[in-house]
């Protein structure tokens, strides 16, 4: 059945459009595999076509640029940014780490560099709160 819009939970949920609001007894919405969590954030980082984060648009190529920045080796940027591997749940979980384990920009950096390591680690700050919880149950 539908959220009830005068439920708390609806206040806070009810303004997420692309939220599925139906629910089961006891408000309990449904449960995504953690698994297809996981995928779904990946994949979604590394489309061509980017993805926009505060207004800034951050491309695999950026993400490269900034994770090579952060020292991550080549051979395993390559291996995180692969479009062909998309079912893999620990490559899938590394990549969001490093994300998130993006450090935030230093006073002397150019404000390119700047917007596009805020616009990271916003981004990486919803993947750990979306991964996070679920990540005993999906590495280990």
């Amino acid at each position: 059945m539908p959220l009830n819009p005068s439920s708390e939970l609806f206040g806070l949920l009810g303004n997420l459009r692309l939220l599925n609001l139906l629910i089961g007894d006891h408000n309990i919405t449904a449960n995504k595999d953690p698994k297809h969590v996981m995928k779904h954030c990946r994949n979604f980082a590394i489309r061509k076509s980017g993805v926009v984060v505060n207004n800034f648009l951050i491309t695999p190529a950026l993400l490269r640029f900034h994770l090579q920045a952060n020292k991550v080796p080549t051979h395993q940027i390559n291996y995180l940014l692969n479009p062909t591997d998309r079912q893999d749940v620990p490559l899938c979980f590394t990549l969001m780490k490093e994300i998130w384990s993006l450090p935030p920009p230093a006073p002397t950096d150019k404000l390119s560099f700047v917007a596009a390591r805020y616009a990271l680690r916003m981004l990486g700050s919803l993947f750990q709160h979306l991964t996070l919880p679920l990540s005993h149950i999906v590495i280990a």
